[in-house]
């Protein structure tokens, strides 16, 4: 009886451990939590003899803010308020700012004002909606640039510039990622940024 009695409790004991296992932290589900914007980290670039940065953020409303991407053993999947979120909104909203001037930015600016402002309307944005291999462009983008220089600067002065980037998003499965790329007027490569959840 005794013996009966241990071997149900060892069996007990081991059903137990394996259950305490599987609940661990590694097998939990991994939860991000979104606000209301979502940062870009800075980026450098180097072109055309001119150097500077871009930094800023994400935003399409409130879409983001209490957005939650949940890991699970079975894939990812996004949520808001107890619901599955499957697309992006109509439209996200890229914003912009950081420093221009000569190249290497620690020499004296040697930039006119006006060769600062042609470079930055000169440049060309392009965004593509990439999907595991497959990319397609996103047409009809709203792109205001904001130039460097309306006044006379100090040569040791970085001036400031921003881009804004609204891009429709209608119908794009928010697994998808957003890949941002500029070029100059004579078509160097300035910059690729790629957003994603």
């Amino acid at each position: 009886m005794t013996r009966l009695l241990g071997s149900r409790g060892n069996l007990w004991l081991f059903c137990l451990a394996l259950l305490t296992g599987l609940a661990l932290p590694g097998y939990a589900e991994k939860k991000t939590k979104f606000e209301s914007s979502i940062l870009v980290g800075t980026h450098g670039f180097e072109a055309d003899g001119f150097c500077g940065t871009l930094a800023g953020s994400v935003g399409a409303g409130d879409f983001f803010k209490g957005l939650q991407r949940i890991e699970t053993p079975q894939g990812v999947e996004f949520r808001k308020k107890s619901k599955i979120v499957r697309e992006f909104p109509e439209e996200i909203d890229v914003a912009l700012t950081g420093s221009i001037g000569s190249c290497p930015l620690s020499l004296p600016n040697s930039q006119t004002a006006e060769s600062l402002n042609d470079f930055v309307k000169g440049l060309s944005v392009v965004a593509e909606w990439i999907d595991g291999e497959a990319s397609r462009t996103a047409r009809d983008l709203s792109i205001t640039k904001t130039p460097p220089i309306t006044r006379w600067f100090a040569e040791y002065e970085t001036p400031t510039w921003g881009l804004r980037i609204q891009v429709p998003s209608k119908d794009v499965a928010i697994t998808n990622a957003l890949v941002v790329s500029l070029r100059s007027e004579n078509g160097h490569k300035v910059m690729n940024f790629t957003f994603s959840l």
